[in-house]
């Protein structure tokens, strides 16, 4: 069974010593150094799992079924985070694009209000249509008008 955590062992650093480097290399060309490895990676298992024995055997494929399912994890959040970025940066509106469009909505508020209301609405000085229609800037909303 010493012989199955010697294996594990020198598997386990062999495989994040090229995975550190597939990341270190990922935007110059990711596969050359690792790919080369797995034949290293049956060297191993060839020298070591001749003397597992059946408790080396157990631990062997539970290793491979947590194994495979933390690289499956980590590609799935991986992939999550990607989709929630994408998301992100394709749904994004400029703050000027969507302070215009607030001025705009304000103006029209205040032309529906102001065509509703009519003459009432100065009648009383601290209603809240008094209020919009007092501090109405034509000026700002000038390029909002259908002439």
């Amino acid at each position: 069974m010493s012989e199955y955590f010697e294996y594990l062992r020198l598997m386990l650093e062999a495989f994040f010593k090229d995975f550190g480097i597939f990341f270190k290399d990922v935007f110059a060309s990711p596969w050359d150094k690792v790919g080369s490895n797995v034949s290293h990676y049956n060297e191993l298992f060839a020298t070591y799992s001749a003397n597992f024995g059946f408790w080396g055997w157990f631990f062997f494929v539970l290793f491979i079924l947590i194994f495979t399912a933390f690289i499956g994890g980590l590609c799935f959040l991986i992939f999550l985070g990607l989709r929630k970025y994408i998301r992100f940066v394709k749904k994004e509106i400029s703050k000027d694009k969507l302070e215009e469009t607030i001025e705009r909505l304000n103006y029209e508020l205040f032309n529906a209000i102001k065509e509703k209301a009519g003459e009432k609405c100065y009648a009383n000085p601290r209603s809240t249509v008094a209020g919009i229609l007092h501090m109405a800037d034509g000026e700002k909303y000038a390029k909002y008008l259908e002439i």
